[in-house]
């Protein structure tokens, strides 16, 4: 038998009596008292109901006063509206959501006791400059920016935040790209194949197959680090694979993601099955036991002295493998494998602190030239399909809403073919 949660009950439209015989109407909520008026008037339970929906529609909390309510208020609110609207299709809190705690941080440091109706585009500036003494890129900067002003937007629609004040929060301009203090990042570049081969034997066999697969398909890391079965449509020459959450899904868009013979070779010969058809084909227990195979292998002690394998592990780890990799664990065993691919294997096994400055700027350096992320994976694909097939063909398979995406982030211009043009007619 399950158990039903019911709604929370809406307070009482209560009587407050006079001496006069007027007694007056009120309502509490939370320890607030709001009056209503002359008591069992039309106006009182017109007004009651209108509390009531206020009530209802802020998820429980009190009613404020729009100009007492202070900046903190108000990024409360919205912290807890977000935290259910920021979601993906399994209820886990998305990327976006994580965005706006780290820059809820920032903004409460600064203004967290100043009135919303105080809250001016010079309060807005001097939160920028934080973000900008922090090293933050320019862009990354002007998207927050934005994000503060959609704080401010959402406490409009709620009845919290003046219309004037969004209205002059929207005057500020963006920074400019050489007009300002705040860093550039470098263009992301698509990986070389030769980068990506470097890497392979650095890594477990689950992630080679998870960059392999990325490389053919120029699918997104999040895509391919919650593949199964079951989203795979093997009826034809050519598998459809529908990630079962994306990042357009919010929109109604559907993603279908084409796999060639190359990709479907990785899955038929590996995970076929091996895998239930609703688990994740990529584990990162897996990960780990070949790791410590691996380790095992290396072992240069007798079995008849100290540990055997297995034997020291602990019962129940505090931090143990998930289900599948994230986006983050993912980019970090792509990261390990570009430091380990360093051409001095004896020293990239050492601590850094065991390095001299000489050999630590030389891995700084190798790190910048070679270390790749999971995205130029994509990036790489994007560029290989456009130079075949066009760039519309790049759109579809990329699941680009616009052929304008595309180009802007991932369509590389083909030196060579220019060159060539311009040899006939410069």
């Amino acid at each position: 038998m399950t158990r039903t949660t019911s709604k929370p009950k809406p307070p009482s439209y209560l009587r407050l009596k006079r001496t006069n015989g007027k007694h007056i109407a009120f309502v509490d909520i939370a320890g607030k008292r709001i009056y209503l008026g002359r008591h069992n008037s039309p106006e009182s339970f017109e007004a009651y109901n209108r509390v009531i929906a206020e009530w209802q529609a802020s998820r429980g909390e009190i009613p404020t006063d729009g100009g007492k309510l202070t900046v903190t208020e108000l990024l409360s609110r919205f912290r807890q509206y977000a935290e259910g609207y920021y979601r993906v299709a399994d209820g886990e809190v998305g990327k976006e959501y994580r965005n706006y705690l780290t820059l809820i941080g920032i903004v409460k440091s600064l203004h967290g006791r100043t009135l919303v109706r105080h809250f001016s585009p010079k309060a807005l500036k001097a939160i920028r400059q934080v973000m900008v003494e922090r090293g933050w890129s320019r862009k990354y900067i002007n998207r927050q920016i934005v994000r503060v002003r959609t704080i401010f937007k959402w406490g409009v629609s709620e009845g919290l935040v003046p219309v004037d004040v969004h209205t002059a929060l929207s005057t500020l301009q963006g920074l400019r790209a050489g007009r300002c203090a705040a860093s550039e990042r470098p263009p992301v570049r698509a990986v070389t194949e030769a980068e990506m081969e470097a890497v392979l034997p650095h890594v477990s066999p689950v992630v080679t197959d998870m960059i392999r697969l990325q490389w053919y398909t120029g699918m997104r890391p999040g895509e391919v680090c919650i593949m199964r079965l079951v989203d795979i449509d093997a009826s034809d020459r050519v598998w459809l694979y529908r990630p079962s959450r994306h990042k357009t899904q919010f929109r109604g868009r559907d993603r279908v993601i084409p796999l060639g013979p190359k990709a479907r070779e990785i899955i038929e010969k590996k995970y076929f099955g091996k895998r239930s058809l609703d688990a994740f084909l990529f584990s990162p227990a897996e990960s780990d036991d070949h790791r410590r195979a691996a380790q095992h292998a290396r072992r240069n002690t007798p079995l008849s002295y100290g540990n055997r394998p297995g034997s020291n592990r602990r019962a129940d780890p505090a931090k143990k493998p998930g289900d599948h990799y994230t986006t983050t664990s993912y980019g970090r065993a792509i990261a390990y494998g570009c430091e380990a691919a360093w051409p001095h294997p004896e020293l990239s096994k050492l601590k850094r602190a065991a390095l001299t400055d000489e050999q630590k700027e030389e891995l700084r350096h190798w790190n910048t030239e070679h270390r790749w992320s999971p995205n130029q994976l994509r990036h790489a694909a994007a560029t290989r399909i456009r130079r075949v097939a066009g760039l519309e063909m790049a759109r579809a398979v990329l699941g680009h809403s616009t052929m304008a995406v595309t180009e802007a982030f991932y369509a590389e211009v083909d030196i060579a073919k220019v060159s060539k043009i311009m040899a006939k007619i410069g």
